[in-house]
């Protein structure tokens, strides 16, 4: 999203896999999806008295009910896709378009709802009762040539090259195994919605008190991949899928069987801007997983049509509250930057008791045009008589183009108290490289040293396991900058 609320298309500048961590489901009230950790920023828009302003705020700072941004109209940008079939079974004429195009497309969802095959046969289940039948066979007939055998409410092809043809373009499987092939998500938005209007036009339906329209599946992973699809068009704006089931013993059985069906409902709102606005309909937690960090060069992206922000700015600010007299608080900080990140680290120590003592060691590490900052509040109260309070910054610049800033917050009401800041930045330099590398180390292998001589003293205040990650980690971050 850019400053004027326009959707653009960006590249992917990073992608980073993080361990696992609690990760939570926020569902909007049009049944949008997204799972994030609690530090995700998503776009709210907020509301004081008669003004409305908007915020990223974090996810552990969101609440049922609160407005955040979706998407609406998309800037899509798809090409038709070509086709290449080399047939290689069957003797019957056949042809068969060279290029996608919205007939084609039509067909496909068409066949993708009420399609089937076997090795030499493509069946369609379509009654000639219904308003789909004649286009059904003037498409085929049009672009395939083929003519169709037709049995009660079956349309029967006997075709290789057809049956071939279809496989090759990744429409295959029973219908519980029915996948949306990837490349139909690179076509144009009127092939998508012709797709989507096809699969309508097979297995639509309109629920007895339902107002929408939605369509049905034992694949409930068909039916997402038909949603998220939904989100490109300008036509569709998809709901909820739900889980509809039933006992019944068919006439010849002998037992009853519990019958299952999933629906994707559509609703009836227009997409008439690019950015919306929705609220959270629930905000619930999936237990721990693994996450990915992603970064665009927007600064934002759509994850599942829910506007959310880059992972390029991380903000850490850890807080001690010295609430008791003789009260102690010590805050260690490591920070790493890399390429397009900005690691935004400090912390925070509030002396609101007497006789308290805080300390704050922050240490950051920047390469590859990577930023640090340091933010952090010292506060102390009229009540907190002989408080003292030390806080130390370093940090260690890999090359000329990183960078690294201290913003201390000092907020002092007693006279009687003792504080201390310093800071300072470093760069390697020359001469540690030169000394290391004459003595036969090579470059990467000197630098990543230098980081771990710096870093040396938190880690000695580490319980064992997490120095042990934190090593493991700077080198995995230094072979990635200088290996």
């Amino acid at each position: 999203m850019t400053p004027e609320f326009t959707l653009t298309r960006a590249k992917l500048l990073a992608k980073v896999k993080n361990p696992p961590l609690p990760v939570f489901k926020i569902t909007t009230e049009d049944f949008r999806e997204v799972e994030a950790t609690a530090n995700h920023p998503f776009l709210v828009l907020k509301k004081k008295g008669k003004i409305s302003y908007f915020n990223w705020m974090p996810l552990d700072k969101i609440k049922v009910g609160d407005l955040i941004a979706v998407s609406g109209k998309l800037p899509w940008v798809g090409k038709n896709y070509p086709i290449h079939f080399n047939p290689k079974r069957g003797k019957k004429e056949f042809f068969y378009p060279e290029i996608s195009s919205e007939e084609l497309l039509w067909l496909l969802g068409f066949y993708i709802g009420d399609g089937c095959m076997d090795k030499t046969r493509v069946y369609i289940a379509v009654p000639q009762s219904d308003k789909s039948f004649k286009k059904v066979i003037e498409t085929i007939n049009k672009l395939f040539g083929l003519k169709p055998e037709i049995k009660r409410n079956i349309v029967r092809y006997a075709s290789t090259k057809f049956v071939d043809f279809l496989v090759k373009l990744g429409f295959k499987g029973k219908a519980q195994d029915k996948e949306v092939p990837e490349w139909i998500y690179t076509l144009p938005k009127s092939q998508i919605t012709s797709f989507i209007e096809g699969y309508i036009d097979a297995d639509g339906y309109r629920r007895d008190n339902h107002r929408n329209i939605s369509i049905t599946s034992v694949n409930k992973k068909l039916l997402q991949q038909v949603k998220d699809l939904s989100y490109i068009t300008d036509k569709f704006s998809p709901r909820k899928i739900s889980l509809w089931t039933r006992r019944e013993r068919k006439p010849l059985g002998i037992e009853e069987k519990v019958y299952k069906h999933h629906f994707l409902y559509f609703g009836d709102d227009k997409k008439d801007s690019t950015i919306q606005f929705v609220r959270v309909n629930s905000i619930v937690p999936q237990g721990s997983k693994e996450t990915f960090d992603i970064e665009v060069d927007k600064g934002n992206f759509i994850a599942n049509g829910i506007l959310v922000h880059n992972s390029k700015l991380t903000m850490k600010y850890p807080s001690v509250y010295l609430m008791g007299k003789g009260a102690r608080g010590e805050v260690l900080s490591v920070a790493y930057a890399g390429p397009g990140q900005h690691q935004d680290a400090g912390g925070k120590a509030i002396h609101f008791a007497p006789y308290t003592s805080s300390k704050i060691t922050s240490k950051s590490v920047s390469h590859g045009g990577g930023r640090t900052s340091y933010r952090g509040l010292l506060q102390v109260f009229q009540s907190a008589i002989g408080a003292k309070s030390k806080v130390v910054c370093d940090a260690l610049l890999i090359d000329d183009e990183s960078r690294s800033d201290t913003y201390p917050t000092m907020d002092i009401k007693h006279n009687d108290c003792r504080i201390e800041h310093e800071a300072t930045v470093s760069k390697i330099g020359d001469d540690q490289l030169f000394y290391l590398m004459s003595r036969g180390i090579n470059k990467p292998d000197a630098e990543a040293m230098v980081v771990n001589g710096f870093i040396e003293p938190i880690v000695k205040q580490l319980p064992l396991e997490y120095a042990v990650e934190l090593n493991r980690l700077i080198q995995l971050e230094m072979e990635g900058s200088v290996g």
